[in-house]
């Protein structure tokens, strides 16, 4: 599951560094800087249009097609097994794929009632441009984060994670296809052992001594120590 986000890159940054045009001044104030970006929050995402890629600001929650069409509960997680045989992801595998931009993501670890925050982030110190579903909703775009099981920088603290891509492999997930089947599933794998690091999210807040990342970025933000995500009315993680 992946229920938190470190959003602390500002967006014309994430735009220069994805090569892609920020949509509107709109947009950047929706995905002002903040250390914590929740289901049912705003959050930046990638999308080809035309000829080029556009930055917008997404709400992070799908609703369901199908069987349960209708609840209010959204899907903030896509399973990559299943992508094809659930309706309401199948139909995104042609022409919905996206990028999702953070610095970071959040598990927990440890038992209960003494569960720590663990940061999630790339080992080089760039953002994490994450697989993810979008789809145009009357009241904005909204994506779900596409999940794998955990790779082996993970498997010691989850049994899945998302799925970080090399910017090498951004344009054929971005490209649409004719038909779902021709999506390029392939791209879909855990990262390549070294990919990410963990960094206990309290050490790195304020009071505590963030490590530093290759090329010199801090590789956390000090931001607030995350709470745990539980379960909550309108929100599905499936993944």
């Amino acid at each position: 599951m992946c229920g938190r986000l470190a959003l602390s890159t500002p967006p014309r940054w994430l735009a220069a560094w994805v090569a892609a045009h920020l949509d509107e001044p709109e947009t950047a104030g929706g995905l002002a800087p903040r250390p914590m970006g929740r289901p049912g929050e705003l959050v930046p995402v990638v999308l080809a249009e035309e000829d080029r890629r556009v930055l917008r600001a997404a709400w992070w929650g799908l609703p369901r097609t199908g069987p349960g069409q209708g609840s209010s509960r959204r899907l903030i997680n896509a399973r990559a097994e299943t992508l094809l045989e659930r309706p309401t992801f199948r139909p995104l595998m042609a022409e919905g794929r996206c990028l999702v931009l953070a610095d970071a993501f959040f598990e927990w670890t440890g038992p209960s009632g003494t569960r720590r925050p663990l940061r999630v982030q790339r080992s080089d110190g760039t953002p994490l441009a994450l697989a993810g579903l979008a789809c145009p909703r009357p009241e904005g775009l909204a994506v779900a984060v596409v999940t794998v099981a955990a790779g082996p920088d993970l498997a010691s603290i989850h049994d899945r994670m998302p799925v970080p891509l090399a910017p090498a492999d951004w344009p054929r997930w971005l490209a649409p296809v004719p038909r779902p089947e021709d999506a390029p599933l392939d791209l879909l794998q855990p990262a390549p052992a070294g990919t990410l690091v963990i960094v206990d999210a309290e050490e790195a807040a304020p009071g505590g001594r963030a490590p530093r990342a290759a090329g010199g970025r801090s590789s956390a933000s000090s931001s607030p120590v995350p709470s745990e995500p539980r379960p909550r009315q309108g929100v599905l993680p499936l993944g």
